[in-house]
């Protein structure tokens, strides 16, 4: 972990608490504690918004209510960071191309609406020029059961068998292993013998579960990477080359969990186990491949997930805004039918029927003084 993010979590505790020694009703942040939060990232306010997801739910918990009111009673398990690159795409046992959370460690439970207000505002602050009321139609849509948005790269993704997506992650292998070993210079990655020794026994438990995990009998190599953006900046990022007696195939990172979820700012969260196991249930259709997906504990909790296993290309520089916000409104869709199939989903739908023009521009007015306040906070 980073000297300076050490300090930052350092920071969290001592002024805040850990989870379980938050009060069943937390008080409001002061504005100093919600400066220490924020995390400078440079002036993109996009990178901003992802960036600081602890602080956009500490500044809920004293802010939000003024804004959604009567919203914020609909409960449920949230993402707590939710936005278009926060999700991937996996194959279901009927090989049928679903969506998932990416990174799960800032959900657990909160106001269900909240959580789409978050996603709102990374789209506000991505200037991709969507019009707000069609993002919140997309979203009332799925919590009303219609049939899904669609998107050129949803479709695209969707057309890649799993035949595909195995084939493409063996040349990601190729391509960063050389011999047995990852290429360590090009993957900004740090050799298991220079780790301490307290991370060579955390790497030797990972080992014992991953390769029970994966099926797969030899453990190639580990490489030793650091999270460098996001709430879960800081945070330890091991890789695991496995594979046959005979040859490598599958690279495997494990992910550790940030000590406290965002959404825990806003209200006390359960312990990792049973909070991330509720995020991955939540916003996954049933037949993620646990040979390849899943929270696994060793002296930590990680999230585990093969690296390169999906078709959607996301990341691709070449992607016009009209895709980015077509595939904006298939995420805002996916998300109200996930919350769909929470109680408290079916009940914030019934809320939000009755006066839907008022509840978007609630939720509208709490996006604006959001990203308001961040203007004034240093880039």
């Amino acid at each position: 972990m980073n000297k300076g993010f050490a300090l930052f979590l350092g920071f969290c505790f001592l002024a805040f608490g850990s989870a379980a020694q938050a009060s069943a009703k937390p008080a409001s942040y002061s504005p100093s504690q919600l400066e220490q939060l924020w995390r400078p990232v440079g002036h993109k306010r996009r990178k901003q918004v992802t960036s600081n997801a602890f602080h956009f739910w500490a500044w809920s918990r004293g802010e939000a209510a003024g804004y959604l009111g009567p919203y914020l009673a609909f409960d449920g398990v949230i993402i707590g960071d939710p936005h278009p690159r926060n999700v991937f795409d996996y194959r279901a046992k009927n090989g049928a191309a679903e969506l998932a959370v990416a990174d799960i460690d800032d959900g657990g439970r909160g106001p269900l609406f909240l959580d789409f207000a978050r996603y709102v505002t990374y789209l506000e602050a991505s200037k991709l020029d969507l019009k707000v009321g069609k993002v919140f139609e997309a979203y009332l849509a799925g919590l009303s059961g219609y049939a899904p948005e669609h998107s050129a790269i949803f479709d695209a993704a969707r057309a890649v068998k799993r035949a595909g997506i195995e084939s493409a992650h063996r040349r990601y292998l190729e391509k960063n292993t050389l011999a047995g070993k990852f290429r360590y210079a090009e993957l900004r990655m740090t050799p298991v013998k220079q780790l301490s020794d307290a991370q060579r026994k955390e790497v030797g438990r990972l080992e014992k579960i991953l390769t029970e995990k994966s099926g797969l009998p030899k453990v190639y190599d580990v490489g030793y990477r650091v999270n460098d953006s996001g709430s879960s900046a800081g945070m330890a990022r091991y890789w695991f080359l496995l594979g046959s007696e005979e040859a490598p195939s599958r690279i495997l990172e494990a992910k550790e969990l940030a000590p406290r979820s965002a959404v825990d700012y806003y209200e006390p969260q359960a312990a990792d186990s049973e909070r991330v196991g509720e995020v991955v249930d939540a916003y996954s259709r049933k037949g993620l491949d646990e040979t390849l997906f899943g929270v696994v504990k060793a002296d930590a909790y990680y999230w585990v997930r093969p690296r390169k296993y999906q078709a959607l290309k996301l990341d691709d520089e070449d992607l016009t805004d009209a895709e980015l916000r077509e595939f904006a409104f298939q995420v805002a869709n996916w998300m109200g039918a996930m919350q769909a199939r929470q109680a408290g989903g079916q009940a914030l739908l019934k809320k939000l029927e009755e006066d839907p023009r008022a509840a978007k521009k609630a939720m509208e007015s709490l996006v604006r003084a959001y990203l308001k306040e961040i203007k004034r906070l240093p880039e």
